[in-house]
């Protein structure tokens, strides 16, 4: 009798075994050849409004993602080109004055970054700390709440920085502002408030360069003022 218990309990385990065997060959588990969607940091909708976001994702690309690259450093973007815009009298492809725009401090762990941006020589300059970056592989956006000065008229404005990272510098470097508020602007210098421009630079290559203002981080951008530039990014023309 012992011996039949434990034949019996032998045939039960294999033929178990067997059956396991057969359903995982049944039923194979099939990996998703799907792409999985990027994660949404909550945090875009506090800088950027969400209407904001869908107009300037008709101009740029928006890289969601909770893994972007480290973009610290200065680009050149030589020169911008406008590529979107609210603004009644715009044209697409019009020429604007060249910019440095430099990335520093960037946290991995908080996907957050600094951003300082210069333009025209500094007759327009922005600011803005603890932004955050998304994105993943090469690809990252940057949101911003930054505040500065277009033609001595203090403003804050909502940012967004996309481009893809490479060797050389950011492929592809495009930005977009939206005016939330603007100072005394008695000879109506800037664009209105809730106008939004989206800009790229011409040639697809903003290249990786030296900061031209180290040092001096709250320089005076007057003082650097070139007569001639070209029209500025929120200058009425």
């Amino acid at each position: 009798m012992k011996k039949l218990n434990v034949l019996v309990m032998g045939l039960l385990v294999a033929g178990g075994m067997m059956l396991s065997g057969c359903l995982k060959e049944d039923n194979p588990v099939k990996p998703s050849n799907e792409p999985e969607t990027p994660q949404i940091d909550e945090r875009v909708e506090v800088v950027v409004p969400e209407e904001f976001r869908t107009e300037i994702e008709q101009f740029i690309p928006i890289y969601d993602g909770v893994t972007p690259p480290n973009v610290e450093g200065a680009y050149y973007m030589d020169p911008e080109i406008l590529t979107g815009s609210s603004r009644s009298g715009d044209s697409y492809g019009d020429h604007y004055a060249s910019e440095y725009q430099r990335f520093s401090n960037q946290d991995m762990k908080k996907n957050t970054i600094n951003l300082v941006r210069v333009q025209g020589g500094g007759i327009e300059w922005m600011k803005g700390a603890g932004a955050f970056i998304s994105g993943s592989e090469n690809n990252f956006t940057i949101y911003f709440d930054m505040e500065g000065e277009v033609s001595g008229v203090p403003v804050k404005e909502a940012i967004v920085v996309s481009g893809t990272k490479t060797a050389e510098g950011v492929q592809n470097l495009s930005w977009g502002f939206v005016l939330k508020e603007k100072g005394d602007d008695p000879y109506g210098n800037v664009v209105d408030v809730g106008t939004y421009r989206i800009f790229t630079d011409e040639d697809g290559l903003s290249e990786a360069v030296e900061w031209p203002y180290a040092g001096d981080e709250r320089y005076d951008a007057r003082k650097h003022f070139v007569e001639g530039v070209l029209p500025l990014s929120h200058d009425v023309k």
